[in-house]
């Protein structure tokens, strides 16, 4: 992991289809970022889920009524989607299971 004042690379973050078992990431003091997904993954789909507290109830990101989605693609980058900005804590939830890395950037 890389840190700097203005940035945060977390690797390996576990991308899950159960929420309960995907990585918690410190979203605290960050306000967007980008999440890269490595070549080879079988990721297709992430979703948003936000608490209060590390081992809070991590509920579902909405927006207009949807829920929060990204299309990924092995070997892509993506923007995080802007409504995170503010969340405590974010766990990914994905089609499959996988990894991705976090390029966060702070307020």
């Amino acid at each position: 992991m890389h840190c700097t004042p203005q940035n945060d690379v977390i690797t390996n973050v576990d991308v899950h289809t159960s929420v309960s078992d995907a990585d918690a990431v410190v979203m605290a003091g960050f306000v967007g970022g980008v999440i890269a997904v490595p070549a080879g993954s079988s990721l297709t789909s992430i979703k948003y889920h936000v608490a209060a507290t590390e081992d809070g109830t991590y509920v579902p990101m909405y927006s207009g009524g949807s829920q929060i989605s990204t299309t990924v693609a092995a070997g892509r980058a993506y923007a995080l989607d802007s409504a995170i900005k503010g969340a405590a804590y974010l766990k990914l939830e994905g089609n499959a299971v996988g990894k991705v890395d976090l390029h966060l950037i702070s307020q």
